[in-house]
């Protein structure tokens, strides 16, 4: 038996997991912000249901069907990078969805 030591982001890897619980979010949010700071991005890996990722590839090769725009300019650079060209749209989320489904 040996540690798993992930990949970088530059990899393929990540920085850091989106929590399960709540209180597992101030360690989270702390390490995020060292990554920005850091190096001036964070890779999450987040975890979705079956039917969530299904949703999220419908929506994503759905050719103009919903609504994507961007984020208000206050908040866009924050969350999708300075140089970002990127929109959001937003998806139903079950909170029954967890990581084993």
């Amino acid at each position: 038996v040996r540690e798993l030591r992930p990949s970088t982001p530059e990899e393929g890897g990540f920085d850091v997991v989106w929590p399960s619980t709540n209180e597992s979010s101030d360690l989270f949010a702390e390490t995020v912000c060292a990554q920005l700071a850091a190096k001036g991005f964070c890779v999450v890996q987040t975890f979705m249901s079956p039917a969530a990722r299904e949703e999220a590839v419908s929506v994503a090769e759905a050719g103009g069907e919903r609504h994507f725009y961007r984020m208000k300019q206050e908040i866009e650079g924050d969350y999708m990078g300075y140089e970002s060209s990127s929109k959001v749209a937003h998806l139903e989320h079950d909170p029954t969805d967890s990581i084993d489904a």
